[in-house]
């Protein structure tokens, strides 16, 4: 299965993902609707992008035909939200929550969507397990998507999320 280390993953990142939106969850305003992200053009990886593959493969007709409209926001924003939601990469599945990460001079630093943790007290904190180490969770994306590669022989690393639907998904249909 090519996706086998790669759905661990993401089981893993929703693990963590769920335990700290509970954790704060008064302090977030991540929701449907919530889109301010999703305005970015990203690529993803190829592990990520041959799973959104395979899922876009599923949708409707005219879900598609609005998918490959061109646009300035995600591809797969439609009406304000997400058509490849239970797909989504890692970034879309992070990104809003605390995140450590190293910065040009090797010093962690704590970044979070601009919209939460607008209405914490002065004295606010994050708590060390309620915060993503990003670079570590790069690391392990990095690894899988290296063996993904490795087992699907496909040589493009990354891709724009905009050329997801012109993936051919046969080289990995046996594998999902």
């Amino acid at each position: 299965m090519l996706f086998r280390y790669y759905r661990q993953l993401v089981e893993q990142v929703d693990k963590w993902t769920s335990e700290i939106t509970r954790h704060y969850r008064n302090y977030l305003v991540c929701r449907k609707g919530c889109d301010l992200c999703c305005q970015r053009k990203l690529t993803v990886s190829a592990v990520e992008a041959y799973n959104i593959a395979l899922a876009f493969s599923q949708l409707p007709r005219d879900t598609k035909r609005r998918i490959e409209e061109p646009k300035t926001s995600c591809a797969f924003l439609i009406d304000g939200a997400c058509s490849i939601y239970e797909s989504r990469p890692v970034i879309c599945r992070t990104f809003g929550l605390p995140s450590l990460h190293r910065n040009e001079k090797d010093e962690g630093v704590v970044s979070w969507c601009e919209l939460n943790f607008t209405n914490v007290e002065d004295n606010f904190q994050f708590n060390a397990e309620g915060i993503i180490d990003i670079d570590t969770l790069n690391m392990k994306l990095s690894g899988v998507n290296g063996l993904f590669l490795k087992e699907s022989g496909t040589t493009e690393e990354r891709v724009a999320l905009d050329n997801i639907p012109k993936l051919d998904t046969g080289i990995v249909q046996s594998g999902d």
